[in-house]
């Protein structure tokens, strides 16, 4: 019953929590506490994968408590190392490391190969979120060791490897660590994993600028906007961002991909969101909505120390039109170093031209367009109107290729101004 509720969990099938919850129960009442650690750190996994954040940390914890003292079994690696990734994955790096320590411990003690594949990466990914790169050799090789002795850990291993590159600003190397764990997904019939990488690809195709390609892949998987899946609010706010550029009505949706991303209580599910959402707010002179969520988003970068997962070059444009530029720029100074920070210090500073170039060498050309945009608004202000012109040039050609209708209108006014 317990393997085929974790195999439930893992294909991310309707009947998963059941078949777990009547495991547990029958365990527990077995007195098999290995065993029944194992089943409730599988269901906090269920829990977390539907925004349940909250409930998965209590039935992590729980099975912590069932093996905490008890003998060195599979079910106390396995639930120790689940509490450990999770708090990893909230940001919680230094609370996390003696929880995988530990897992770590009792796999080797007892030449468990993949477990202890799984604390080594959750391990490596913990210290590369403290600011520690040296945690990146870890998840390189962790990786590489999922695809041989572990294949069904491998698209996660693969995932994860790939979050935290896009997370420093390498997006390109991001890209081709998706593609692979997403074929692999597929192969391994692992349905959750390929839902989660179907997302990743809508995100990183609108990243590089084919605003197409992306609601496509978004309307390939209508379930990435089931409302309670982890991935939804990003979803909803990327169709909504597009919309919105294109002239269309979209605050419904964002306020919606507001509400949902509020429940996951996971700075990777809801930052994306408030970053774009005070950028939407802010352009349409909304001050008040704009300035709470752009509080809200400088608040949890100095809480989590990384400015990850997109869209912070808009929340520094909103930040520079309500006078925040201050206030932001000290939350991404105190983050980990990226190339993230880099190109967002540089919009904060002004240095425009310097922000785009950055984002597109980053391979996150969707998004350069807005900064040069600000930046020819701003030469034209100076009267610098051949700068200014080179700018607008590039952000029109882009706006109207997507046609980005409120973008183009703008552009288009600014370079009549400067004819």
């Amino acid at each position: 019953m317990l393997r085929a509720g974790r195999a439930a969990g893992e294909a991310d099938t309707s009947d998963a929590r059941e078949l777990l919850e009547d495991a547990l129960r029958v365990l527990q009442e077995a007195g098999d506490l290995a065993s029944a650690a194992e089943a409730e750190a599988s269901l906090g996994l269920v829990e977390w994968l539907i925004g349940s954040a909250g409930q998965a940390l209590d039935r992590f914890e729980h099975a912590v408590s069932l093996v905490a003292g008890e003998p060195d079994s599979r079910g106390k690696a396995f639930a120790y190392g689940a509490l450990g990734r999770t708090l990893t994955l909230r940001d919680k790096q230094e609370e996390a490391q003696p929880f995988l320590q530990e897992a770590l411990a009792v796999a080797e003690r007892l030449d468990l190969a993949d477990l202890r594949l799984y604390a080594l990466h959750y391990l490596g990914l913990a210290r590369v979120k403290s600011g520690d790169r040296s945690g990146l050799a870890d998840l390189e090789s962790s990786a590489e060791l999922a695809r041989t002795h572990d294949p069904t850990f491998a698209p996660r291993a693969l995932n994860n490897f790939a979050s935290t590159l896009y997370m420093l600003g390498e997006v390109g190397q991001c890209r081709e660590l998706s593609g692979e764990a997403l074929r692999l997904a597929e192969r391994l019939g692992a349905e959750g994993q390929v839902r989660w990488q179907h997302m990743v690809a809508v995100g990183l195709i609108y990243d590089g600028g084919d605003w197409e390609a992306s609601l496509a892949a978004l309307a390939d998987d209508p379930s990435l906007l089931e409302e309670g899946y982890y991935h939804a609010p990003a979803a909803r706010f990327i169709r909504a961002l597009i919309t919105f550029a294109r002239g269309g009505s979209a605050l419904d949706e964002v306020e919606r991909a507001l509400a949902e991303g509020e429940r996951f209580e996971d700075s990777q599910a809801y930052l994306p969101v408030l970053a774009g959402s005070a950028f939407v707010f802010s352009e349409l002179s909304r001050r008040r909505e704009a300035e709470e969520l752009l509080r809200r988003y400088a608040g949890t970068l100095q809480t989590v120390g990384v400015s990850h997962f997109g869209f912070s070059p808009l929340a520094a444009l909103a930040a520079l039109g309500l006078g925040m530029r201050d206030e932001l720029a000290g939350a991404i100074a105190s983050t980990h170093a990226s190339r993230w920070r880099d190109a967002d210090l540089a919009i904060l500073a002004g240095r425009f031209a310097e922000g785009a170039d950055e984002l597109e060498r980053m391979g996150v050309a969707g998004m350069a367009p807005f900064v040069r945009l600000a930046g020819g608004e701003a030469l034209v202000s100076e009267g610098r109107r051949a700068e200014a012109d080179e700018q607008l040039a590039c952000a029109g050609e882009f706006f109207r290729r997507v046609g980005a209708t409120r973008y183009v209108q703008r552009t288009e006014a600014l370079l009549a101004a400067t004819a």
